[in-house]
């Protein structure tokens, strides 16, 4: 496990992006999240490569440029897989390599199980984010996040209370419109971090009514052992070097100090060697890693090149397929698919076409006109439909406006 060198508070509840180096928060609105069935009986590592695998589902970028982990609760059948895009976030590569472990920050707002189905709201300093809590399910069916500044506010907290309470009221009421899916009377703030040991995290949260902002209760979340590391947003491979990296430090600062000035030559000897295999073993990672994206990065190249990577709207491409799959009948099979934007529009709009394989042209056209149905999507076109035995081929384009953004969850 890693080393921490004493247990550290948060002295700015306020400000969890600026938090201790030995935990660093990301903007939860650049995170997009989904939840997978994942068997409480299936071990860490397999439960890893259980979140691996749904990720390329859920995902149409290669893994390598991708921030990713998942929340596993001890009692939950479930697990929470979130994602987002390496290049879209502010924090430097040196910030995110140093420190310990690397969250959303929507991540603290998960601490006990509801009672009755309802939307908790979580605020924190990029913005606020809806959790969708079902009854006596401790993990999230939905997160969604939007950042201060698309209430109006300059990217942080309002340091004004009434402020504060007056945008978690609007969009209380405005996420509200569901009668079935109540808005829970009070939101979350994290107000004390505190690393008790290598292994166990403690997080204090507050909670206030957001109709007249009194507060109800104060209560404790803990995340300990490997669910540290599998809430961590970096590559699995990343983490396992930072634990072997504190290890090697720790014993090599045993071996100088017990066996003076020829110790420290040796030692020196084998971290010169131990840096140089370091080097060359990231160097061969790399390698590898390139050689497997050229292909996707190939296929997915119109799309990337149309995207603004660091704007909301590069988050579309995960709405529009997870909405897919959820029309998708199951007789019906996506066999290719591509994605881009109209540059002759000015980027107003974006596209997706796709080819695939329905059981009947029926229920090709059945897929297609629940697709024109979604209010997510401008335009759906059906082309191309040949039958054949048993089966019916056909081409489908779908185009999504680029200033889109979902009123419900």
């Amino acid at each position: 496990m890693m080393e921490v060198k004493e247990p550290t508070s948060d002295p700015r509840p306020r400000n969890m992006q600026s938090s201790t180096a030995e935990v660093l928060w990301l903007p939860s609105y650049q995170f997009v999240a989904t939840r997978v069935d994942c068997p409480k009986s299936l071990s860490d590592a397999e439960c890893t490569s259980l979140m691996e695998l749904a990720l390329e589902s859920h995902s149409p970028f290669p893994i390598e440029q991708i921030f990713w982990g998942y929340y596993r609760a001890p009692s939950s059948q479930q697990a929470l897989l979130y994602m987002g895009l390496k290049d879209q976030f502010s924090a430097s590569e040196s910030a995110i390599q140093d420190a310990h472990y690397v969250y959303p920050a929507f991540l603290a707002g998960l601490s006990t199980t509801n009672e009755r189905d309802g939307i908790q709201i979580f605020a924190d300093s990029e913005g606020l984010s809806a959790l969708w809590l079902e009854a006596n399910t401790p993990v999230p069916k939905k997160v969604f996040s939007r950042s201060w500044a698309a209430f109006g506010e300059k990217n942080s907290l309002p340091q004004d209370r009434d402020a504060l309470l007056r945008i978690v009221g609007n969009w209380a009421r405005e996420l509200n419109s569901d009668p079935d899916i109540p808005v829970i009377e009070t939101f979350i703030q994290l107000s004390t971090l505190q690393l008790l040991s290598n292994s166990c995290l403690e997080l204090s949260q507050e909670r206030l009514y957001w109709q007249d902002g009194t507060q109800s209760e104060t209560t404790v979340h803990t995340l300990t052992g490997d669910a540290l590391y599998a809430c961590d947003v970096r590559d699995t491979r990343q983490i396992q070097k930072l634990k072997a990296n504190a290890l090697t430090s720790y014993r090599l600062w045993r071996a100088l100090q017990c066996s003076g000035i020829l110790a420290l030559a040796m030692s020196l000897i084998a971290l010169a060697l131990f840096l140089g295999m370091h080097l060359l073993e990231r160097q061969q990672t790399e390698i590898r890693a390139a050689a497997t994206a050229v292909e996707k990065v190939q296929q997915k190249e119109a799309l990337l090149a149309s995207l603004d990577l660091f704007s909301v709207a590069a988050l579309q491409p995960f709405e529009a397929l997870e909405r897919m799959n959820q029309i998708r009948p199951d007789a019906l099979y996506f066999t290719s698919l591509q994605a881009g934007a109209n540059r002759q529009t000015e980027r107003e709009k974006f596209f997706i076409k796709l080819k695939a394989v329905a059981s009947s042209a029926a229920q090709a056209d059945k897929f297609s006109m629940q697709l024109q149905a979604d209010p997510f999507f401008s335009e759906v076109r059906l082309s191309k439909l040949r039958s054949k035995t048993k089966r019916t081929d056909f081409e489908l384009e779908v185009q999504m406006p680029a200033n889109s953004q979902l009123k419900t969850l």
